[in-house]
C-alpha cells in the first residue's frame, strides 16, 4: 500500500522477520525464500549480514552450487570488508572429494587465483588427506604430502610472517626425516642382529670362505640400504630447518603471540633442537668443527 517512504517495493522488515519466523520453526526453505527476496534487490546493512550468511551455509548444505555461487558473489559484494573464504572453502570441504579438491587446486593454483587462506586451506586437506582414506597408498600419501608442503609454501610467499605456513610446510619435511631416519636405525639394528647371530665358523677353508662370502653379500645389502637413505634424510632434514627458521624469525621478539603463534614457536624451537642434535651427533669423532657449530645450535 505504500505507506513506506523506501525506494523497495515491499517492507524489508516485514520480510526479514517473516524470514526469522521460518528459520526459528526449522523451515530453513521457506526462511531462504525471504532472505533471497532481500539479497537479490541488494538490501543490505549491519543488520542484515547474518542472512547472508545463512543462506551461504542453506545452499552449502543443498550442494546447489550454482546458488552458492550467485549469493557468495552477491555477500562479496554487499559486505566485501567481511571474511567469505571461510564459507567458500566450507563448501568445497562438504560438497567436493578428494580427486576434486586436488583437481581444482591445481586448477586454481596454475592460474594464480588462490590466495594465501586458501593455500592454507588446501594443504591441510592435503596434509590430512591419508586420515580420511585409511586404504590410501604409501605412493599416494607422499604425493598428497608433497602437494600439501607445496600448498603451505606457497601461503608464505602470499605473505612471509605467516608463521604457521612455515611451521605446516617444515613439519611435514621434518616427519619424512623421522620416517626415513626410522629406517636407518632400524637397519643398523637388523645389521647388529646379524652379528650378534652369526654362525659359528666352518672348519673346512673352503666352506668358510663360502659363508663369510654369502655373509658379506647378506650384510652389504642392509648396509646399501642406508648409503641409498643417506640423501633423502640430509635432504628432508635441510628444508626442515629452513622452514622452522622462517617460522621462528616470523614470530621472534613479538610480545602478542595468540596460542596457535605460541605454539608454533615453541614446537618449532623443539624441532630444530632435535635436527641440530642429530646433525651434531652425525659428526661426533669426525669433525670437530662441525660438531661445535651444530651444538652451538642445538
Amino acid at each position: 500500500n505504500k505507506l513506506s517512504n523506501t525506494k523497495t517495493p515491499f517492507d524489508t522488515t516485514s520480510i526479514l522477520y517473516l524470514g526469522y519466523a521460518y528459520q526459528n520453526s526449522q523451515k530453513a526453505e521457506q526462511a531462504v525464500q525471504q532472505y533471497t527476496r532481500l539479497a537479490d534487490n541488494q538490501v543490505a546493512d549491519e543488520s542484515y549480514v547474518d542472512m547472508y550468511r545463512y543462506v551461504l551455509g542453506y545452499y552449502t548444505s543443498t550442494k546447489n552450487e550454482s546458488q552458492f555461487r550467485k549469493y557468495l558473489g552477491l555477500s562479496k559484494q554487499m559486505y566485501p570488508k567481511e571474511n567469505w573464504d571461510d564459507y567458500e572453502m566450507d563448501y568445497l570441504e562438504k560438497n567436493l572429494n578428494l580427486a576434486e579438491k586436488t583437481a581444482l587446486y591445481d586448477k586454481e593454483s596454475a592460474a594464480g587465483t588462490l590466495n594465501e587462506f586458501q593455500y592454507l586451506q588446501f594443504g591441510d586437506w592435503f596434509a590430512n588427506s591419508k586420515n580420511k582414506d585409511k586404504d590410501m597408498d604409501s605412493a599416494t600419501q607422499a604425493m598428497y604430502s608433497k602437494k600439501a608442503s607445496e600448498a603451505f609454501q606457497k601461503a608464505y610467499e602470499k605473505n612471509n610472517k605467516n608463521a604457521v605456513a612455515a611451521f605446516n610446510a617444515g613439519l611435514l619435511y621434518y616427519n619424512n626425516f623421522n620416517d626415513y631416519s626410522d629406517k636407518y636405525s632400524e637397519n643398523i639394528r637388523t645389521l647388529q642382529l646379524m652379528n650378534s647371530n652369526k654362525p659359528a665358523p666352518e672348519k673346512d677353508p673352503k666352506k668358510k670362505a663360502q659363508q663369510e662370502a654369502k655373509f658379506k653379500e647378506q650384510t652389504d645389502a642392509v648396509k646399501k640400504l642406508n648409503t641409498e637413505l643417506e640423501k633423502p634424510i640430509n635432504e628432508n632434514l635441510e628444508t626442515s630447518i629452513g622452514w622452522m627458521e622462517k617460522a621462528v624469525d616470523a614470530l621472534r621478539g613479538r610480545n602478542d603471540l595468540n596460542r596457535t603463534e605460541k605454539m608454533v614457536f615453541d614446537r618449532s624451537l623443539d624441532f630444530l633442537a632435535n635436527m641440530y642434535e642429530y646433525k651434531r651427533d652425525r659428526m661426533r669423532g669426525k669433525d670437530m668443527k662441525l660438531y661445535d657449530l651444530y651444538d652451538a645450535k642445538y
